[in-house]
């Protein structure tokens, strides 16, 4: 963990803006989350003001909480506080009798160790596309057989390749945190976030339908977690319609109405779309048709963990399929 000891003698904002700039240029972004910072800001942390409304949103933008303690530290002002990532959380505290001017405190925390990242195998899409080209101009492959010969002899001798590991990244937007960083008037500290997030939401909704809009909605996802929103997977239902208009929100008979429709899904035929059909036989696909499905295949997705690639389809020369 990094244990940062923290005095800012007469608590401004330019001296807050300093001890941020340091953490920021210090600490890699991966560790933020085992970050502890503790002592004497002189900035009442209760009070609303630009100092303590600026160290509150650098705070957030660093993805750190603010633990405050039980009782004032210096004559009903609480100067003194801990500041923790999120692998670090507080479950209680002690203020006591010191021989300063301030209380003291002592913390009882809880720290997670911080996990290595994890890494992601995936097919090594450069490997498959430079193996599908090698194997079509080939003079050793005439037919499907002499394909699949190959393919295996040159998995075989480079089993390395065919995965590659990605290392995940920890992006961090820190626009917002820079923006506070560099203000000289601290009075539009409140003006900046709103602006800030403004012109956010504002491109957010410019782009939702474009074709950016999965950056749209990766906004969505990570900021406002849309993608949990009555999420149906193990939901539970609070209240149901019963057949004579009435609603009931009584749980013993949600269950029951529940249990008795399942039922009558499996076993009434009134249910006009459970019907038993024989499975459809279609007939088999022609040349001419499988070439056409071949070559309208999606391109640049396409891969298997086999090291072939969708460039197999792309080929003007196309094998034999009675072969």
């Amino acid at each position: 963990m990094w244990l940062v000891n923290v005095y800012i003698p007469e608590g401004t904002c330019a001296k807050v803006q300093k001890l941020f700039g340091k953490l920021r240029s210090t600490i890699p972004i991966n560790e933020w989350k085992i970050l502890c910072i503790l002592g004497d800001f002189n900035i009442n942390i209760k009070n609303e003001s630009f100092e303590s409304q600026l160290l509150k949103s650098l705070c957030k933008q660093m993805g750190l909480n603010i633990n405050i303690p039980d009782l004032p530290t210096r004559k009903g002002a609480t100067l003194d506080y801990l500041i923790t990532g999120s692998e670090i959380r507080s479950e209680g505290n002690q203020v006591v009798p010191s021989p300063s001017d301030h209380q003291a405190i002592g913390w009882i925390l809880n720290i997670k160790p911080l996990k290595p990242a994890k890494s992601i195998r995936i097919p090594n899409r450069e490997f498959a596309d430079d193996l599908m080209h090698y194997l079509i101009s080939s003079s050793k492959v005439t037919n499907s057989k002499s394909f699949l010969e190959q393919l295996s002899k040159v998995r075989s001798k480079n089993p390395r390749m065919i995965m590659k590991t990605l290392k995940p990244r920890r992006d961090r937007n820190l626009n917002l945190l820079n923006k506070l960083l560099s203000i000289d008037n601290f009075s539009h500290v409140s003006s900046i976030i709103n602006h800030h997030w403004t012109k956010f939401w504002q491109n957010t909704e410019e782009i939702r339908y474009s074709n950016d809009s999965q950056h749209a909605y990766r906004r969505f996802k990570n900021i406002l977690k849309y993608h949990l929103f009555q999420k149906r997977d193990g939901g539970i239902i609070h209240s149901i319609l019963k057949e004579n208009g009435v609603i009931t929100d009584d749980q013993d008979e949600i269950e029951k109405l529940l249990l008795k429709t399942m039922e009558e899904i499996q076993i009434d035929n009134k249910w006009g779309w459970i019907e038993k059909k024989p499975f459809l036989r279609l007939e088999r696909i022609n040349q001419e048709d499988m070439e056409n499905l071949l070559r309208t295949l999606a391109t640049n997705k396409a891969i298997a963990f086999d090291a072939t690639s969708d460039i197999l389809f792309k080929a003007t020369k196309i094998f034999d399929l009675e072969e």
